[in-house]
């Protein structure tokens, strides 16, 4: 069983593509796939602040000149703005490995990765769909206007083991066939 959330779902979507034969079953939460889920455009508003890094983050050298030496600020800002329960989710240990890793050579630049090479993501990832893909798994359906603050309300409710789920994929499952039959 192959789980993955966030940008981990990027990695893990061609993946289930490349090696489907070895997977049981494939969960991906919380993170729109570039070519698949992630739109190609981004829409200016007062309730879209959630995608500003999708346009600043590819641009090469700005981010790592403005965060240098403010890390910490970063993911603090991040980390309590984009998740349900941050309390919960990230501990002051967690926090001080991720200020670590981002404020070492390289760290910053790798973490940037990601968003530099979404467009050549949405192309190879849209070429994958096209194919085929039967492994099992539950499809998500984030909940409209509504983002659970608590641990006791989940911010997504069940769409069904076989329903591709509008908006905001979470998990791939068997509405697509065999690998290799495109």
């Amino acid at each position: 069983m192959l789980f993955r959330s966030d940008i981990g779902s990027w990695v893990a979507y061609p993946y289930a593509y490349e090696y489907a034969d070895e997977l049981r079953g494939v969960v991906l939460l919380d993170g729109n796939i570039p070519g698949v889920t992630l739109q190609p455009t981004i829409t200016l508003g007062p309730e879209n602040w959630r995608n500003w890094h999708f346009l600043f983050n590819p641009i090469a050298d700005l981010p790592e000149a403005l965060f240098q030496g403010r890390e910490r600020v970063l993911i603090e800002w991040f980390f309590s703005k984009k998740t349900a329960n941050p309390a919960a989710t990230f501990t002051r240990e967690d926090i001080d490995e991720y200020e670590r890793v981002y404020a070492s050579l390289g760290g910053m630049r790798g973490m940037l990765g990601y968003y530099r090479a979404v467009f050549e993501d949405m192309k190879q990832n849209a070429a994958l769909t096209a194919c085929r893909l039967n492994i099992p798994g539950p499809c998500f359906r984030r909940r409209r206007r509504e983002r659970s603050r608590s641990t006791r309300t989940p911010p997504a409710t069940l769409c069904g083991p076989s329903r591709w789920c509008d908006q905001g994929l979470w998990a791939l499952h068997s509405r697509r066939t065999a690998r290799g039959s495109c």
